[in-house]
């Protein structure tokens, strides 16, 4: 009934235009903020230890910015995962930087593209898909239906899906080995035994060590992706560069220049950033971090 539910709403939502729904999606954020739920406390906690140099009306602004945005990214996904790409890339009015995936397809060794759960993340696959052939690593919802509806919406845009397990590892072993494109969303917990603890603006943070084995087995090259929200309608895709720190031999630096490419994405738009997931609930040695715990 559930994911009846979500396929029903997304559908629904595809029919407004996107100024339309950025106006409603902010005043749903803004009611999410107001009820101080889960999600408020996790940003509130997260932006806290994110930005401990701004002061607490800093923190209580943005944080407020950031959960204007969560709803505005509820909303967005019925045009997002329903609208026609052709449709959907009329609302990209600026790119920015995309030279450097043109520089990393003519290495021939492969690109892999940081795509971090910031802006409408969703875009970036949008665009890519029409033009580079792009293999994305994917972690299939519980639900079998709601895995249908996320899968049809991405594979319209001409992307394919590789699961989050060995077989899907292989699949982007072999896209790099061809010279393609890769896709891979850095900022989820990594399962135990796929990560290491590196610095994620100052917190030791459990990170993926994925992205460091595919460039040592393949030699490719690293480019993050960010589809900024401007407007009540358009979106500027920015592209930089990863870190020289990223292809780095030494693994702990390497994750540590993933860390740092990902923040660099963020400093382009902080509010945009998907600050409700509680991505510092592990520490070293073990711990659990309890986000209810006021403490720094």
């Amino acid at each position: 009934m559930k994911s009846w539910l979500s396929a029903t709403t997304l559908k629904l939502f595809a029919l407004f235009p996107l100024w339309l729904l950025r106006l409603v999606g902010n005043g749903v954020g803004y009611v999410a903020w107001l009820s101080n739920g889960r999600s408020r406390q996790i940003t509130a906690f997260n932006i806290g230890l994110c930005f401990s140099e701004l002061s607490p009306l800093q923190q209580r602004a943005l944080v407020k910015q950031s959960m204007r945005q969560l709803g505005v990214l509820l909303l967005e996904m019925g045009p997002v995962w329903r609208w026609r790409p052709e449709r959907l890339l009329k609302t990209v009015k600026q790119v920015s930087g995309y030279e450097h995936i043109e520089q990393a397809e003519q290495t021939g060794k492969g690109t892999i593209l940081i795509v971090p759960h910031l802006g409408s993340w969703e875009m970036v696959g949008v665009y890519l898909g029409k033009r580079c052939k792009v293999t994305a690593l994917y972690q299939p919802p519980e639900d079998p239906r709601f895995h249908k509806i996320i899968h049809t919406a991405r594979y319209r845009t001409g992307i394919t899906l590789a699961p989050t397990n060995m077989r899907g590892v292989k699949a982007l072993l072999k896209a790099l080995k061809a010279g393609e494109s890769v896709a891979i969303l850095p900022d989820q917990t990594p399962a135990e035994g796929s990560g290491e603890f590196a610095d994620f603006y100052g917190q030791p943070t459990y990170t993926m060590t994925l992205v460091h084995t595919l460039i040592k087995r393949t030699g490719a090259r690293v480019v993050s992706g960010v589809a900024k929200r401007e407007g009540l309608n358009q979106f500027h895709l920015q592209f930089q560069p990863a870190p020289a720190s990223i292809y780095s031999e030494d693994m702990l630096t390497s994750v540590a220049g993933l860390n740092e490419c990902v923040e660099a994405c963020v400093q382009l738009c902080p509010e945009q950033y998907q600050w409700e997931y509680n991505r510092f609930k592990l520490l070293p040695g073990g711990q659990r971090r309890n986000y209810r715990d006021s403490t720094k």
